[in-house]
């Protein structure tokens, strides 16, 4: 390669953004010229235009390229003093006088005229373009090595910025610079700008060796510095050739995700490693504009033979002139080497300027299949990398572990919202608070006046449930279905034995039995099921207005036993304080901590102990969780979380957004304002509670098919909640084992990961505080426990939470039948109450609508939901597992049918555990 001409110019070029900033004046139509007359129109102007995205990138270039610095010198200014003598200086200032008077005409001149020219005006033109132009002639020496090209002519050199003699150009004033090389190529090889070792862009000539010559010309504008702080030094620029023997190609597709602002128009530079070598830093750059959102690109890495097989791909994003950040959303890559292999390298994660990512492709490895040292040296140190990001901290004693980030500003950016989640609650937020201070009710003190007046609540937010419950909240019958299938179904056990506290005789249960039955009877036949709240018992409670809001399990004269036999409000008001304790223990202890805290838990730990590469490490999924209290004033406050979307073959889709959910949850729950903070059992009580929980809390508990035989509900009928659940864990155990075994066909599979022992060790002692007694493992010895507990982890993350999350605005808006809060203690005598006793004890107008758009908030559908099965994402490059995805949604999918046309002839439908309202993840 012989160069012909290389330059540098510093662009401060004032007419550029005058002209050029309407796209009229623009390097770049969308369309050829037209080639016959009249048959364009304005529709044809526009079409033939730069879209919004490139308008906007041309008219930021030429905005740089024209703007004046601070250190901006006027011609004719010399500001240094470097002339001794008189005659100089005075030549000077004849020099300057003149430019004065010039610019003076000039300016007087430019009044008159419709449109002023003042390029020239003296004032206006810098004193120093900082520029060199340098050439290799014919006649000169050709360069006979690889590397620096030495340019034997110069030709300018303003600022004394390139050295002749080592080939480089050196950074006199920061600002932006525009490179050029024209070259006639004879040969095979490359040419190449390089920016502090660093190659910014090259040209190759692949085509015939010999007898052939092509002319061919390159460039880039380069932001330089003269203040580098890591180099020490200025920032420096030379050109390079290389001479090839041969290349090898590999065709790069890379995809930018569909989300919003997902694109970018940053530099993207890749290098491929393999193990005969790695390709150079290459810039991914096509004709146009590159990387924007929801479209794939075509690029190609040269190199001089072949990498032999891949490895790893490293992916940097770099800052395009001095264009503000704009994240990537960074989907796939996908790699056909010159063997042909095709090679899937899944990323699906937003990345910032100046980040690296290095991407494995291919199967998933276990740590003992690792064979080479890069790929080791990679697992290691992306591990330790992990575990110093994601630390575990203590919220409090005798719960949980949690994440030790304390804000959610300090997450990486690919574990927090979507932009559309982030709308959709931002709409939803301003919708309730609108309606609710349109209606006066925010931040109202006053009592409820009358049960009607509580459907006032919203006009917009109403659902079939929601309305039957304000309708029949009073009803026994409904009242014994919500143990059932309402939002809390894991509590009630049957009862063969009446605890020695709760002394029911056969004299009070008589009136409600048939003729002939007893309660001993019922309860041998398996009829009588019990309600035990024994771990609340002795709780200190929250006082309202000075009295304690009490309940306990001793019997006394002051603590009597209802029937429904009893005056009306009598009953009801024993019916809402059981409600209220059971909401209480169903968001602290059900759906907090039993779905959002060990989600938590399996989180952290899963992204502590796995690489990205791991089998456990990499189905997608898209789980987030968000919690909301109302404010009197504003109109609301939002607190959200996500979690990371590293992936996970098997986990992973049903832990995204868990982090900076449960972050967000904590502050929005446990803080002053807090709806738990403020329920019937105060900040204290709910956290003595989920301690007490904890520590009574089993693995097989939380296995759905153990659990509903511990309490004895096989065969009660219209369980619908056992029903959907168990055919649930059916499908997603069948789905697991069938990945599971795919990549641990034995048990010495298991017992050779470190990593998933690791996993299984964390969760142990950070999730379940090293109990023994509770049968959680401590470690892994069979494939068997390992399907068993991913089962449970997928449907705790799943089913569960939507089970205990889903139906809450249904049943819980509704005030009078389930509350966090009342305000009267429960009635120690019976026929002293009345309506106005029940309304008294229920919470004030405003502590009523915070709490019921705390549940629409919570129970709301967002526009990027993912049901439970959904994979958007491409992440498994093997056909075993992509079947065995397509066998679980085709079982989802028959369930879902066969649910659908149950709840058609059913009254109330049970819809909360239909797969396709299942979020994939612990989402709200």
């Amino acid at each position: 390669m012989i160069g012909v001409r290389c330059t540098a110019i510093y662009s401060v070029n004032p007419p550029h953004y005058c002209i050029c900033v309407f796209v009229y004046f623009c390097t770049l139509l969308r369309k050829p010229p037209p080639t016959t007359k009249g048959q364009s129109s304005m529709k044809t102007v526009l079409e033939t235009l730069p879209n919004v995205g490139e308008t906007v990138r041309l008219a930021a270039f030429t905005w740089l390229l024209s703007d004046k610095y601070a250190d901006y010198i006027p011609l004719g200014t010399y500001p240094e003093e470097r002339f001794d003598e008189p005659e100089p200086k005075k030549m000077i200032k004849d020099f300057q006088a003149e430019l004065s008077c010039l610019s003076e005409a000039i300016t007087t001149r430019n009044s008159h005229l419709e449109l002023p020219y003042t390029y020239l005006d003296p004032a206006e033109i810098e004193n120093s373009t900082v520029a060199f132009t340098a050439k290799l002639r014919v006649d000169d020496s050709y360069p006979t090595g690889d590397g620096v090209l030495k340019f034997a002519t110069v030709l300018i050199n303003e600022g004394g910025g390139y050295r002749a003699d080592t080939g480089i150009f050196t950074c006199p004033r920061d600002g932006f610079y525009h490179f050029s090389m024209h070259v006639s190529v004879s040969g095979l090889g490359q040419c190449a700008i390089y920016k502090n070792g660093q190659k910014v862009v090259s040209l190759y000539n692949t085509t015939h060796p010999v007898k052939c010559s092509q002319v061919a010309s390159m460039s880039s504008v380069i932001q330089l510095t003269t203040r580098r702080a890591e180099l020490e030094k200025e920032d420096s620029v030379h050109y390079s050739q290389y001479p090839q023997v041969t290349m090898a190609e590999y065709k790069l597709e890379i995809t930018t995700g569909d989300l919003q602002y997902a694109g970018t128009s940053d530099y993207i530079y890749v290098t491929l490693f393999g193990t005969e070598g790695q390709s150079e830093r290459t810039l991914m750059d096509n004709y146009g504009f590159d990387f924007q959102t929801g479209a794939p690109g075509s690029y190609t890495v040269k190199t001089s033979s072949s990498l032999g097989k891949l490895l790893l791909v490293k992916v940097e994003k770099d800052q395009y002139l001095c264009l503000p950040e704009n994240e990537w959303y960074f989907s796939k890559m996908v790699v056909t080497t010159p063997e042909g292999d095709v090679i899937l390298y899944p990323c699906y994660r937003w990345i910032g300027r100046g980040e690296i990512v290095e991407l494995r492709g291919g199967r998933a490895m276990k740590a003992v299949e690792d064979d080479h040292p890069l790929l080791i040296d990679h697992r290691k140190k992306e591990l330790t990398l992990k575990k110093s990001l994601f630390q575990w901290k203590i919220m409090a004693e005798g719960l949980p572990h949690i994440d030790s980030f304390n804000d959610v500003s300090e997450l990486p950016a690919e574990i927090r919202f979507s932009d559309s989640r982030t709308a959709d609650l931002n709409y939803s937020s301003k919708k309730i608070g609108i309606e609710l201070k349109v209606k006066g009710l925010l931040g109202s003190t006053a009592q409820w006046e009358s049960i009607e007046d509580i459907k006032k609540i919203f006009w917009f937010k109403k659902t079939t449930m929601s309305e039957y419950v304000a309708d029949h909240w009073m009803e026994d019958d409904f009242y014994g279905y919500q143990f059932l299938n309402g939002v809390n179904p894991g509590v009630i056990k049957r009862c063969s034995e009446l605890p020695t506290n709760f002394p029911v005789t056969e004299e009070m249960v008589k009136p409600f039995l048939e003729e002939g039955s007893s309660l001993q009877k019922e309860m041998e036949k398996g009829n009588m099921f019990l309600y035990d709240q024994k771990k609340m018992d002795g709780i200190p409670p929250l006082a309202y207005n000075g009295e304690p809001l009490h309940l306990n399990q001793q019997p006394s004269e002051k603590n009597p036993i209802f029937l429904p036999s009893d005056p009306e409000t009598d009953w009801l008001l024993a019916k809402m304080f059981i409600q209220n304790a059971d909401c209480m223990d169903h968001e602290s202890v059900h759906h907090l901590m039993r779905t959002h805290f060990l989600a938590d838990v399996f989180t952290i730990a899963a992204l502590r102990s796995f690489p990205v590469i791991h089998p456990m490490y990499q189905v997608p999924s898209v789980t987030l969780v968000m919690f909301c209290l109302l404010s009197a004033e504003s109109s609301i406050l939002l607190g959200l979380l996500f979690i990371f979307s590293l992936s996970v073959q098997l986990l992973f889709p049903h832990f995204r957004h868990t982090i900076q959910t449960n972050i967000t949850g904590r502050l929005i729950l446990f803080g002053p304002d807090g709806a738990l903070s403020n329920s019937s059992l105060g900040f204290d009580g709910i956290m003595e509670l989920m301690r007490r929980d904890l520590s009574e809390m089993t693995y097989s508990s939380l296995c759905l098919p153990e659990n509903i035989a511990a309490r004895g509900l096989e065969s009660i009928p219209n369980f619908y909640y056992r029903d959907d659940g168990l055919k649930l864990w059916n499908i997603i155990q069948s789905f697991v084992k069938a990945v599971v075994e795919h990549y641990y066909p034995s048990d010495c599979e298991v017992h050779r990961d470190t990593e998933l022992q690791d996993w299984i060790s964390e969760v142990f002692t950070h999730g379940f505080l090293g109990n023994k007694a509770s049968g959680y493992p401590a470690a892994f010895h069979t494939v068997e426990e390992v399907v068993k507990f991913t089962t449970m982890v997928i449907f705790t993350t799943t089913v569960q939470h939507a089970a205990v999350h889903g139906g809450q605005y249904d049943y819980s808006s509704w005030a009078p039948n389930g509350t966090l809060l009342l305000r009267k203690p429960p009635p120690t005598t019976k026929g002293q109450s009345s309506m106005k006793t029940v309304l008294e004890t229920l919470p004030n107008v405003g502590e009523t609508v915070r709490l019921a758009a705390l549940f629409w908030l919570l129970s709301d559908r967002y526009s990027d939901y993912i049901p439970l099965g959904t994979y958007p994402e491409e992440r498994f490059d093997e056909p075993e597992p992509k079947k065995m995805i397509k066998d679980f949604q085709a079982e989802l999918s028959c369930l879902s049918e066969a649910i659908t046309t149950r709840n058609s002839h059913l009254e109330l439908p049970y819809t909360y555990l239909d797969p396709a309202d299942i979020e994939n993840s612990v989402s709200t």
